[in-house]
């Protein structure tokens, strides 16, 4: 990782969710300068520690190919709106006229993942050797799922169901595709198939 833009300023009013968060980021590399509850508090300590990261400038700085964001659609109101955010930030950094950094950069596409409400998908990708990784990353977030013992009020993510859900849906959308588990991606252009024969082999096993 780059010596630049690794400072992060975590703005969270969930107590246990800005642990996780913290304790996630510090895995990761980044150094997280503050953790503040509310939007004001946020500007005050922006200014104080001017955090680097921005996601206009990471997306120019590393210049990907492809975004992969939550669907802006979605039960939890963060969730729609960080989808939101990131599709805007990935057409805004290809405008030239925006002076951040780094060089406008626009990616090709910006697909997106849907989380608390299910989406037809678009085109679904083979996560089966990956899973075991996936249950570590959803499960690296534990405060906001099932504990035995816990005396936490019960919500919709802290019941043990939900975990057995996301595996479950993972199998059924593989099991559209011919594998043992599948992340389905929603896109708003239909990607290109080269070789339509080979995109569904095995659909029909047996012939």
């Amino acid at each position: 990782m780059s010596e630049v833009a690794q400072r992060i300023l975590v703005v969270e009013d969930q107590r246990l969710i800005a642990a996780d968060l913290e304790i996630t980021l510090k895995k990761l590399g980044y150094v997280v300068v503050g953790n503040v509850s509310s939007g004001e508090d946020a500007i005050s300590k922006a200014d104080q520690l001017r955090p680097e990261l921005v996601l206009m400038d990471v997306i120019r700085r590393e210049k990907p190919r492809l975004v992969i964001t939550s669907y802006p659609e979605d039960r939890h109101p963060d969730h729609a709106r960080a989808g939101q955010l990131v599709t805007d930030a990935a057409f805004y950094a290809g405008l030239r006229r925006i002076e951040t950094n780094h060089p406008a950069h626009r990616p090709q596409h910006t697909i997106y993942f849907p989380t608390g409400i299910m989406h037809e998908p678009d085109f679904v990708v083979d996560v089966t050797a990956a899973m075991e990784t996936r249950r570590a990353a959803i499960l690296a977030f534990a405060s906001q799922f099932h504990r035995e013992g816990s005396e936490e009020p019960e919500t919709v993510l802290s019941q043990k169901k939900f975990l057995d859900a996301i595996e479950a849906r993972a199998r059924h959308v593989g099991f559209l595709v011919g594998v043992d588990f599948g992340e389905g991606f929603l896109t708003k252009r239909p990607p290109r198939i080269d070789d339509p024969v080979a995109a569904f082999e095995g659909f029909e096993p047996g012939f």
